[in-house]
């Protein structure tokens, strides 16, 4: 492509969004690629200025919802007549606090992974705009295994921890025993799940990705692929308003056969390489949030084990 046109930001990226038409903009978030460059432009640019929004500004109606929840509990419990009114009153909160927690995070998220796959779809046709220098291959002498940081390990686990004892300690003031039980109970049965799972699925003791002559592996996934398989890298921001995904990226390895790899997958991970493959095109997306080292130094071990080209999209 010898031309391509500038990529809108803000309230102009909003304004020619809108002004696309439905059903173009339905098949935009469908990851359906235009052929007009001016179209992918705008799909792009609003995107990004989406994405790029706090996320309690994207997501303000959940909070809301949360907050009213929690204040009607407090509310309920206080003037209840008895013990069993108050265990009635905190059952049901349970219940709806649950629906509208996963029901709002999974259409939260399904807009997300709209938004990123139409960013993704759209830029790879205007990557010559945003091309940068591929850092230089790293002299190596084996296997490069790229591990988490335990710092962010701990911010991410600790915190929710930490807003449950919080929590339990809030309902265990109250002094009625039935509903601190019971909500006791159901807070460690969700604490024993969420350790389940990493214990089974995450393993974060391992390292997740590791790169050598032969290829790509993910060893908590025992998930492999030959460098002949890998068609190209791509390197994009992480995108969703967070402070901390500031600077941080998105590297991701795309395969000849992505269903070839999903097929290696077992159990919750391969619900979150599905969803890779729908957000970035394929299941091997790393983010460097997590990790000890940074994108690029996931490109520049990558070039000491095979020659592939490298896009730099929006970074």
């Amino acid at each position: 492509m010898d031309w391509t046109p500038p990529i809108p930001s803000g309230a102009p990226a909003v304004d020619a969004w809108r002004a696309l038409g439905p059903q173009v903009r339905k098949q935009l978030l469908a990851g359906e690629p235009h052929p007009d460059p001016l179209v992918a432009a705008v799909a792009v640019g609003y995107a990004r200025t989406v994405l790029a929004r706090p996320a309690w500004l994207r997501n303000w109606p959940r909070r809301v919802v949360i907050i009213a929840l929690g204040a009607v509990a407090g509310v309920l419990g206080a003037v209840a007549s008895s013990a069993a009114v108050s265990a009635m009153y905190a059952v049901l909160w349970v219940v709806v606090f649950l629906v509208v927690v996963t029901g709002s995070g999974v259409m939260s998220r399904r807009r997300d992974v709209a938004l990123l796959r139409m960013e993704n779809v759209s830029a790879a046709r205007l990557w010559p705009v945003e091309s940068r220098p591929v850092p230089a291959p790293l002299a190596v002498h084996g296997p490069v295994a790229f591990s988490f940081a335990k710092r962010a390990l701990f911010r991410v686990y600790g915190t929710f921890i930490g807003v449950v004892l919080v929590f339990e300690i809030l309902v265990w003031s109250q002094g009625r025993i039935v509903t601190e039980v019971f909500l006791t109970v159901i807070f460690g049965m969700l604490l024993a799940v969420i350790a389940y799972n990493t214990i089974r699925w995450t393993k974060p003791w391992l390292p997740p990705l590791v790169l050598d002559q032969d290829g790509i592996s993910l060893p908590p996934q025992r998930v492999r692929v030959p460098w002949s398989e890998v068609t190209e890298i791509r390197v994009t921001p992480v995108r969703g308003g967070s402070r901390r995904a500031s600077g941080r990226r998105v590297t991701s390895f795309m395969v000849a056969d992505a269903e070839a790899v999903l097929a290696q997958y077992r159990g919750a991970p391969l619900k979150r390489a599905r969803r890779s493959v729908t957000a970035y095109g394929t299941p091997f997306s790393i983010m460097d949030l997590l990790l000890e080292r940074t994108a690029d130094d996931i490109v520049a071990a990558a070039g000491a084990f095979a020659r592939l080209p490298v896009r730099h999209l929006g970074t």
